[in-house]
C-alpha cells in the first residue's frame, strides 16, 4: 500500500535513491537525507533503531518471483519492517531457535532466547 505524497512536497523534494540496496522496494519513497546519511555513517542510535525494527515484529518473509515479500498482521508492522529493509536492515527469516537479518549486506544470525517465568 503506497502512501500518497502531498503535491507540495513532490514538487520541491526529490525522493532519496535507495538503489545501492539490493533489497530496496521501488515504491518506497523517503525524503529525509539526514536519516539516510546517519544510517550509512553508522550513528549508534540510528543503527540501534533500524536493528530493533528489523528484529522485533511478527512479520513472515516469503519469496514471490525471486523477490522478498513481507506478510504482516498489521499495516503499521509492515510499514516499519519495510522501512528498515529499505534502509539496509533486512529481515530474512526466523526459526524457533534464531532470527536472521542482513545489515548493510552482511548476514547476522541471532539466537532466540525464550523467557520462562515459571
Amino acid at each position: 500500500m503506497e502512501t500518497p505524497v502531498p503535491e507540495k512536497v513532490r514538487q520541491k523534494t526529490t525522493p532519496l535513491d535507495f538503489s545501492w540496496n539490493q533489497h530496496y522496494e521501488t515504491t518506497f519513497m523517503f525524503y529525509d537525507k539526514k536519516l539516510l546519511d546517519d544510517t550509512q555513517k553508522g550513528v549508534p542510535e540510528v543503527t540501534e533503531f533500524w536493528r530493533l525494527l528489523a528484529l522485533c515484529h511478527t512479520v513472515m518473509p516469503e519469496r514471490d518471483k525471486g523477490q522478498l515479500v513481507y506478510q504482516a498482521q498489521s499495516p503499521d508492522e509492515a510499514a516499519l519492517t519495510s522501512a528498515a529493509r529499505n534502509f539496509g536492515y533486512v529481515f530474512r527469516g526466523r526459526t524457533p531457535q534464531s532470527i536472521t537479518i542482513e545489515v548493510m549486506g552482511k548476514e547476522e544470525v541471532m539466537a532466540v532466547l525464550e523467557l520462562n517465568y515459571g
